[in-house]
Order: structure tokens, then C-alpha cells, then sequence
């Protein structure tokens, strides 16, 4: 699937539905400009603090990240502008790949935070 821009992000989870997704906190601002641009027949929804955010970087990303689902993150169809829902530590995630080898953003249901930290430190085990 397709991740476009920095600043906010957008990735594409299916037709007619993206993730949008801004480095700041006020999720309330990125989804008021949104909103504003989008056309008439489009649907903004604030996920807010619904969501939460993994950055897993470093030389051992790819190797960690496999522990936890069956992507092939260093295939080429999986580069750098491109992301890819899974079953990731049984949980439902969106990977998106920010740089490949190096730099990826989990997102997942915040609800799942504490599991989520606790298999993060066992898989780094």
C-alpha cells in the first residue's frame, strides 16, 4: 500500500479509506484542515488518542519487527513509501516503512500500549 508526504502522512488502507497521521499532538487541527479540503462527499473521523505510534529504528528493526508478523519487510514491495496492514504480536497494526533496513512506525489501537511495551522487551530479549 501506498504512504505519501511527511508532515502529515498519508497511508492507504483501502479504497476510499486513508490513515492520516501528523507528527504534532492536536490531532483536532489536522483533522479542521482536512476537513476544510476534502470534497463533499468525503469523511473525516479524528482517531485522536485512539491510536498509537511505535517508531522502531536501528540496524535490528527488520529482525524485531519479524518476530512479530510475517512481512518480508525487506522486499522490495515493502520500500520506503509503502506500508502494509498485519497481524502484528496477534494485534491488528498498519507498518509503515520510513526508511527500509532502518526506520518504521507501528500503528495500533492505543488501548494496546502496555502489551504492546511488554512484548516489545521481550522480543528485544
Amino acid at each position: 500500500n501506498t504512504a505519501v508526504g511527511t508532515d502529515p502522512r498519508a497511508m492507504w488502507l483501502a479504497p476510499d479509506a486513508w490513515l492520516v497521521a501528523g507528527e504534532g499532538r492536536d490531532s483536532g487541527a489536522l483533522a479542521a484542515r482536512l476537513r476544510a479540503a476534502r470534497p463533499p462527499f468525503a469523511q473525516v473521523i479524528d482517531l485522536g488518542d485512539g491510536q498509537l505510534r511505535l517508531d522502531v529504528v536501528g540496524r535490528r528493526a527488520p529482525q524485531v519487527l519479524a518476530k512479530g508478523c510475517d512481512l518480508d519487510l525487506e522486499a522490495a514491495p515493502l520500500g520506503e513509501g509503502r506500508c502494509a496492514r498485519t497481524l502484528f504480536a496477534r494485534v491488528p497494526a498498519l507498518i509503515d516503512v520510513r526508511e527500509p533496513g532502518l526506520a518504521y512506525r507501528v500503528h495500533v489501537e492505543s488501548s494496546l500500549a502496555d502489551y504492546l511495551s511488554r512484548w516489545f522487551a521481550a522480543a528485544l530479549r
